[in-house]
């Protein structure tokens, strides 16, 4: 399938961009104002237009075929949410998003929403304070249908964009001096000329390290935090009478904290469907029927979602996803990559899916993107009418991936921060005293989060990237969470640990604030 714009062989002007999931598309809204001609390459068969915006939402069937198709997406048929910062994301890149997905079913549920109950969250058998924040709003829905309603925007505001389906990247083209990637080589043979190349193959496709250390670039070293994951999705219809209850429980969130090694994702999605994704960590057996699922939903450590799932019925079958484990790949740090190519979302940072944070950096690296090319163009004195030329990208990739792995550093450090607190995860565990008191204060700082309203606040709009961390380091947070890390640790802790760790906390924590901005891009 093709979808395209005019075409040229000539990469003055081309962006080349390697993978069409949300990667893709983003980094596709980010280039197309710039450059003369977008080429999306694609190696599913998955669907890129849809007859219109208003028609009725694809049913689970349809969901589940669009994760038939895009099988390089394994967590197609997962539960998703666009943050409040990804939704802003979304709208800078793509306006009208939003109303395009509600189009299609999806609820927005706005800044009340936790305040008024729709929305609950647990840390383990705790459930944390209620709060509410002004910008806060966010978009459960199935990835079919943001990944539709992306697309849907993207072609309908860039005449511009070719996008090419069950098409195979084999090889990237380089300059004679080796020093610039200089187009693309499908499988048969085709060579695309660009004068920007763009991996987002996502954690299962990157082929851009095996390539790199063959051209002499060096090598790029994958750090691995694995606790052993598998996400174990069901979809249920709620009874008649529990979807008419006005304030009915939109989302319902246990994130496994130690020793509680199991937790839930549940959500309402479009077509009055909810998705029920049931977090199991250090291998556990294997979850075949509806009375094993069911079964681990009641050992939680808490029954709400059993309650809300006992007479709820199952709509398709069981699926499941196993092995997936955060990922870092530091290539701004371990090789000089050549000019004209670039690499965005999963395939330098794969995010445990848990918190919901993989479309929100994706589309804010998009921005990143975009600002960052309007300078680089402007830099070089380029001709401002899209045609730009392959000399204008010189010196652009390396600055762009250390940017682009500082977006990705916060939301990597929450997403592993709480694996690495359970033995059988395998990973580096940082040695760097500063670092470990950062994640002992943000432990304290969760643990105060149960019945801070405060506190609750400002940790879920850092989680949900409305907010930087360094708002966890303000005085008046400090002033809370001090005082309640020294209470932990003399409930907790012997004599001589108390005393070193009350020493490192008045000594360094003053410190942390200043610090972090430093250690963020390095952040694990």
């Amino acid at each position: 399938m093709c979808y395209s714009a005019e075409q040229s062989d000539n990469g003055t002007g081309t962006v080349v961009i390697i993978g069409g999931s949300i990667g893709g598309t983003v980094a596709a809204a980010a280039v197309a104002p710039l450059f003369e001609r977008v080429i999306i390459l694609e190696r599913d068969d998955i669907d890129i237009v849809v007859a219109s915006l208003s028609r009725p939402q694809a049913e689970l069937n349809d969901m589940a075929l669009d994760a038939q198709k895009h099988k390089s997406v394994g967590q197609m048929m997962m539960v998703h949410t666009l943050t409040p910062g990804g939704l802003h994301a979304f709208e800078d890149l793509l306006p009208g998003f939003t109303q395009d997905a509600t189009q299609q079913g999806a609820e927005q549920l706005d800044k009340n929403a936790i305040l008024d109950d729709k929305i609950a969250i647990y840390m383990g058998p705790k459930r944390c304070a209620r709060w509410t924040s002004e910008t806060y709003t966010v978009l459960p829905a199935s990835r079919a249908l943001v990944e539709r309603s992306a697309r849907l925007r993207l072609i309908k505001d860039f005449k511009n964009i070719t996008f090419r389906t069950k098409v195979s990247v084999e090889s990237n083209l380089f300059s004679k001096d080796g020093k610039f990637v200089t187009g693309v080589q499908v499988k048969g043979g085709e060579q695309i000329s660009a004068a920007l190349v763009i991996d987002t193959t996502g954690r299962k496709g990157l082929t851009a390290i095996s390539w790199l250390k063959e051209r002499g670039y060096g090598s790029v070293r994958s750090v691995n935090i694995d606790p052993k994951l598998s996400y174990i999705i069901q979809h249920f219809q709620l009874s008649n009478e529990a979807m008419a209850k006005e304030n009915r429980r939109r989302g319902l969130f246990i994130f496994p904290t130690h020793p509680h090694s199991r937790g839930i994702t549940l959500q309402s999605i479009e077509g009055d469907i909810y998705t029920a994704g049931l977090i199991l960590m250090n291998k556990e057996k294997r979850v075949d029927t509806l009375e094993d699922f069911m079964d681990r939903v009641k050992s939680l450590p808490s029954q709400e979602p059993y309650e809300m799932l006992k007479d709820a019925t199952p709509v398709g079958e069981i699926y499941a996803m196993h092995g997936a484990k955060g990922t870092t790949r530091r290539f701004f740090e371990e090789v000089t990559m050549p000019d004209g190519f670039i690499i965005m979302g999963d395939a330098i940072c794969s995010l445990n899916p848990r918190f919901g944070q993989g479309m929100t950096v994706c589309a804010m690296q998009g921005q990143a993107l975009r600002r960052e090319l309007e300078l680089q163009i402007n830099r070089k004195g380029a001709d401002m009418s899209k045609a730009v030329p392959r000399s204008a990208m010189q010196g652009f990739t390396n600055p762009f991936q250390k940017i682009a792995a500082a977006v990705l550093a916060w939301p990597y450090a929450v997403a592993t921060g709480g694996d690495l607190e359970f033995p059988f995860t395998t990973g580096p565990r940082t040695k760097n005293p500063l670092r470990k008191m950062v994640r002992g204060y943000i432990g304290a700082a969760r643990d105060l989060g149960y019945k801070d309203t405060k506190v609750a606040q400002a940790l879920g709009e850092t989680t949900l990237l409305m907010q930087p961390p360094i708002i966890l380091f303000a005085p008046s947070m400090m002033r809370k969470v001090i005082p309640h890390s020294i209470k932990m640790l003399f409930a907790d802790g012997g004599l001589a640990t108390r005393a070193f760790i009350i020493i490192l906390l008045t000594g360094l924590l003053a410190m942390a604030a200043t610090v972090l901005k430093s250690m963020i891009p390095s952040f694990a």
